[in-house]
C-alpha cells in the first residue's frame, strides 16, 4: 500500500482518469465517502461526518472533476453534520441532493442524544434546523438511481432499498432512523462496490438488485453500521466474498477487523478507517488498487 499526500493524490486521479476511485474518509465520527466516476464528471459525495478544519473539503475540492452530487444516507448528525459546508462549497444544487425519504417538519428535533462527539457539543439542534429545509427543497420522494452523465463507460449508483419508508419512524426514539438508511450499491465495468450505511442485519434481505446480484462477488464491502459484527452477519459476508472491505469506524479505540478476517478466513484484504486512514480504491476492468492519504492539517482531534 503506497500512502500519499492530497497533491500527489490529485495528481494520480488526474492519471487514472479511467478508474473508478472510491475514498473513505477518515473524520472525527461518522461516514464521508467520495465516488469519482471514470473521466471524473459528477463526483458524488455519500454522507459528510464530524469532521475538524477543512481536510476532508480539501481534498475533495483538489480531485479533478465537480462535486455534482450530494447523498445524505439517513438523519443520522454523524451522516450530515457537515452537509451545509459541503453544498456551500461546491454549490450542489437541490435537484442533485439525494436522501433516505424522511422529511421532518420545521421546527422538529429527534427524541435522544444526537451526539457523542465533543468537537459538536451544543450544535445538535442548528445543525438539524439546517438539515430540514435542505432535504424539503430536494427530491422528495426516495431516490433509486443517481443519474450520471457518463459516455465512455458504464458506471450506475444505486440504492439497494428504494421502497418508500414511513413518516412513523420520526415518532420514535432517534436510533431508529437507522431504518431508513440507503445502502448504496455501485456497479462499474462487471465490478460490483456495497456501501451497506447503517442498515440493520435483516434488511440485507431485502436489497433490490436484479441482474447485478449485489449480495454476491463484491470487489468492495463497506459494512453496515460502522462494522459492528452484530449487524454484518457472517452469512452475508460469505455469500458477498468481498476481496476488499473498509471499516468506516466511528467509535474510539474500536477495532473490527478480526471479525471480518475470522469470517472470511483472512482472505479479504480489511483497512479500518479509525486505524488505517482514509482509503482510496482505484477501479479498472483488471485490477484494484489501495492507497492511503496523509492530510496537512489534522482532521479528528477534537
Amino acid at each position: 500500500m503506497q500512502t500519499l499526500s492530497v497533491n500527489e493524490l490529485a495528481e494520480l486521479m488526474k492519471r487514472e482518469q479511467e478508474a473508478l476511485a472510491v475514498i473513505v474518509f477518515q473524520g472525527l465520527a461518522g461516514d464521508a465517502i467520495l465516488i469519482s466516476p471514470p473521466g471524473r464528471q459528477d463526483n458524488t459525495l455519500l454522507d459528510s461526518c464530524f469532521h475538524k478544519g477543512d481536510g476532508i473539503v480539501d481534498t475533495i475540492a483538489a480531485i479533478p472533476g465537480k462535486l455534482s452530487n450530494y447523498i445524505i444516507s439517513h438523519p443520522h448528525l454523524d451522516h450530515f453534520a457537515t452537509g451545509g459546508k459541503i453544498i456551500d462549497r461546491f454549490e450542489i444544487q437541490p435537484e442533485s441532493i439525494f436522501h433516505s425519504g424522511l422529511i421532518p417538519k420545521p421546527g422538529f428535533v429527534p427524541r435522544g442524544a444526537l451526539t457523542s462527539c465533543a468537537e459538536y457539543a451544543g450544535l445538535e439542534v442548528p445543525l438539524w434546523h439546517q438539515y430540514i429545509p435542505l432535504v424539503c427543497r430536494s427530491a422528495e420522494d426516495r431516490w433509486r438511481k443517481i443519474p450520471l452523465k457518463l459516455n465512455t463507460t458504464e458506471t450506475e449508483i444505486c440504492n439497494l432499498l428504494p421502497a418508500p419508508v414511513s413518516d412513523d419512524l420520526l415518532k420514535g426514539p432517534y436510533g431508529r432512523f437507522n431504518l431508513a438508511s440507503t445502502p448504496v450499491g455501485i456497479w462499474h465495468e462487471g465490478k460490483k462496490i456495497v456501501i451497506a450505511s447503517d442498515i440493520a442485519a435483516d434488511q440485507f434481505g431485502g436489497f433490490e438488485s436484479g441482474e447485478r446480484e449485489f449480495l454476491s462477488h463484491v470487489e468492495l464491502f463497506i459494512p453496515a453500521s460502522h462494522g459492528r459484527p452484530a449487524q454484518n452477519p457472517v452469512t452475508v459476508l460469505k455469500s458477498m466474498a468481498p476481496k476488499f472491505i473498509c471499516i468506516s469506524d466511528s467509535f474510539p479505540d474500536s477495532d473490527f477487523r478480526g471479525y471480518y478476517r475470522d469470517a472470511l478466513q483472512g482472505s479479504p484484504d480489511v483497512r479500518s478507517v479509525n486505524i488505517d486512514g482514509t482509503q482510496v480504491y482505484l477501479f479498472t476492468q483488471t485490477s484494484t488498487s489501495r492507497y492511503c492519504i496523509t492530510y496537512e492539517k489534522d482532521v479528528t482531534s477534537c
